[in-house]
């Protein structure tokens, strides 16, 4: 298992506050700095994308890049998308849309199994959306590498259950470049 670092935690102090962080070595995204050093360092980034305001917001962020070609990828686990929407969003900001039908790969591989496990989360409530987050990083490394992005973002954050379950399925998948949210911090 190979071994992260974290530029944020370290110090704990941020830019804001006077020091400015090193990211040699790191390949965790955890703030806006971040991002920022992230996008000088690779041409392509995969960010996943669900048209909701938090990524819309980091695609802004984004697109302040400009020697950064954007991905935005949306699985479509069985909510239904509105393609045109997320094109539509994906162009005001100068990335590209793709949308991927995750839905057989999500039944087959994560609800089946917990359907068979009357699995709950605090006994009540079903993990449907815990299920579906190592089934998103799956089709995030697959098209981060078949694109050639140097990096894979997300918005989960802190208070989601999301954010682990991203990022250690991100890493176990054994994706080589910068991946993480800077919503982190």
């Amino acid at each position: 298992m190979r071994s992260t670092q974290f530029c944020s935690r370290h110090s704990g102090i941020n830019e804001r506050q006077g020091v400015i962080f090193s990211m040699q070595n790191v390949s965790m995204i955890r703030s806006l700095d971040d991002l920022t050093h992230v996008c000088q360092q690779v041409p392509r980034i995969l960010t996943l994308f669900s048209g909701g305001l938090d990524s819309t917001f980091l695609l802004k962020e984004l697109a302040k890049s400009t020697n950064t070609e954007v991905f935005c990828l949306t699985i479509d686990l069985g909510c239904g998308v509105d393609r045109a929407d997320l094109e539509e969003l994906a162009r005001q900001f100068g990335a590209r849309s793709i949308v991927v039908d995750g839905r057989a790969a999500f039944a087959r591989d994560a609800v089946l199994s917990a359907i068979r496990a009357n699995a709950r989360y605090m006994g009540m409530y079903p993990i449907s959306s815990s299920l579906s987050r190592p089934i998103i990083a799956r089709y995030a490394v697959e098209f981060a590498m078949k694109l050639g992005c140097g990096a894979i973002v997300h918005t989960a954050n802190q208070s989601q259950n999301s954010l682990r379950h991203l990022n250690g399925s991100i890493g176990q998948l054994g994706f080589s470049g910068y991946y993480g949210t800077p919503y982190e911090f």
